[in-house]
């Protein structure tokens, strides 16, 4: 089996995360996997980790401006068409990669091709995305041979009823472990130092995220105000990963005067740094949703708490992260924990045990070889013949 994953770049994101691992997984599975990211990022943007076995293209040798990005795709797909149609399934990562699925399957209305069978993650389900985006995005997805999405949502739902042709699948992300016992007692040392966390600091809270407008950054600042006011200089803060509201995020740390407590890290290249000096990690919730930082932080036996993106949602018994969107509720969450050893560690325990049972790269990877079947006997029903099954067999090694 011939699986092709596009994305924008391989920058250091979650999306780029979750395709890595799948292409791995895949790749060890013994399928023939290639990646195709937008355009080559610096070596220090780029995120490690794909495997040797898997090709790896870049459309351009540059990340450029978006009008620059797909006119080089145009060009590229052309000199590149017959290896594209030589692919048995095309999985597609966000806009960049959603529009090249497009146009392939222009391409192959308009020539007859049979191949490859064109899947989309849609990675922004449920974000605040402007709806003129959202809108674009659900008329590429309407002529897919499959869709996979991270949770439920009331838009995407009501897209979905209307094609009830469109094979479909809820996969929550899955990670590999971050290893934090191997980070030394001096490499934990010379990092607190390096951001600019006191030798007497007892607690620190840590966020990793991209600082874009629709993953709302700036809702960490009151809670770290709060927290700040209960705890004071026993208690600092990491901010980790970069993005156009780091500006905004900056004026509101000083509005809220916290900037000596609180360090921006910029793009976090070694997660396993911030993550082994942390107490608790904060995440960021679109109802039960979070993003793949979160699953790293669990996987590294940090605490969760999450910051709620949704003011009307109310934290439920079975949530493995509890979250609310009120500063104080949130603050005072951190502070009992930060507080007791004891509850932080039985934290920990839930949630690992949440995320061992949930949110495994091996429970991914089925889910996705299941959806990719999908994908091929509803190319194979449109084009009147019948499907061969390349992923029913397989069971991924634990």
């Amino acid at each position: 089996m011939k699986i092709l994953h596009v994305v924008p770049s391989l920058g250091h994101g979650g999306g780029e995360g979750l395709m890595i691992e799948l292409a791995n997984r895949a790749a060890a599975d013994g399928h023939e996997v290639a990646v195709v990211a937008g355009g080559a990022l610096p070596p220090e943007r780029t995120l490690k980790g794909l495997s040797d076995s898997v090709e790896l293209k870049f459309v351009s040798d540059n990340y450029g401006p978006k009008i620059s990005r797909y006119a080089d795709m145009l060009a590229w797909m052309w000199r590149n068409r017959r290896w594209l149609s030589e692919q048995d399934i095309l999985h597609c990562h966000m806009t960049y990669a959603a529009v090249l699925g497009s146009i392939l399957q222009i391409w192959k209305r308009i020539g007859g091709g049979r191949r490859p069978a064109v899947v989309e993650t849609y990675h922004a389900v449920g974000m605040p995305i402007p709806k003129l985006y959202r809108w674009f995005h659900a008329r590429m997805a309407a002529q897919r041979d499959a869709l996979a999405f991270m949770t439920e949502n009331d838009y995407w739902r009501a897209f979905l009823d209307k094609r009830p042709h469109i094979p479909f699948k809820i996969i929550l992300s899955g990670v590999a472990p971050v290893d934090v016992d191997n980070v030394s007692e001096q490499q934990r040392l010379a990092y607190r130092r390096e951001c600019g966390i006191p030798d007497d600091c007892r607690f620190v809270v840590t966020t990793i995220g991209r600082l874009i407008a629709y993953r709302m950054p700036w809702l960490y600042i009151p809670v770290f105000a709060r927290v700040a006011e209960r705890l004071g200089d026993d208690v600092h803060f990491i901010m980790g990963g970069d993005g156009v509201e780091a500006d905004r995020v900056r004026a509101l740390i000083q509005e809220h005067g916290v900037e000596r407590q609180v360090h921006m890290v910029g793009l976090v290249r070694q997660i396993e740094l911030p993550l082994a000096i942390s107490d608790v990690f904060l995440s960021l919730n679109l109802n039960q949703w979070t993003g793949v930082v979160a699953f790293q932080a669990a996987s590294a036996r940090v605490p969760l708490v999450g910051v709620q993106m949704q003011s009307e949602y109310v934290a439920r018994a079975e949530d493995w992260i509890w979250s609310s969107s009120d500063p104080e509720a949130v603050a005072e969450r951190v502070v009992e924990l930060l507080q007791s050893s004891e509850k932080r560690a039985a934290l920990v325990q839930r949630q690992s045990a949440y995320l061992n049972e949930h949110h495994s790269v091996d429970a991914m990877t089925r889910s996705y070889y299941a959806l990719y079947d999908a994908a091929l006997e509803r190319r194979s029903q449109r084009l009147g013949g019948q499907a061969t099954s390349f992923f029913a067999g397989d069971n991924p090694p634990s």
